[in-house]
């Protein structure tokens, strides 16, 4: 029996699985963006702080902002109410008009 036929609950179906799919690529993009941005942050910090170049109090908060900056993208996650929702430059080029 295949799985068309078996789930009937509203929402279920090729269209809910596609945009499932575009959910999971655009998080997986964002949570990309924030994991190499802090590692590159971080990885510069520690090189300027081993040279001398950076205090520790500026090392801290430089990382403490940019860990802020990083949540802020996360943040681009969070769903908006559909009357809201306004699509940016990139998701507007890949809309096609009616």
């Amino acid at each position: 029996m295949p799985f068309s036929s078996r789930c009937r609950p509203p929402g279920c179906g090729r269209l809910a699985f596609v945009d499932a799919l575009i959910i999971a690529q655009r998080t997986r993009r964002i949570l990309w963006q924030n994991f190499i941005g802090t590692i590159t942050v971080d990885a510069v910090g520690t090189v300027f702080a081993g040279l001398g170049f950076l205090n520790p109090l500026l090392a801290a908060f430089i990382h403490v902002a940019s860990e802020m900056v990083f949540n802020l993208n996360s943040a681009r996650l969070l769903p908006v109410p559909e009357g809201d929702r306004t699509l940016s430059s990139a998701e507007a080029a890949t809309v096609k008009p009616a």
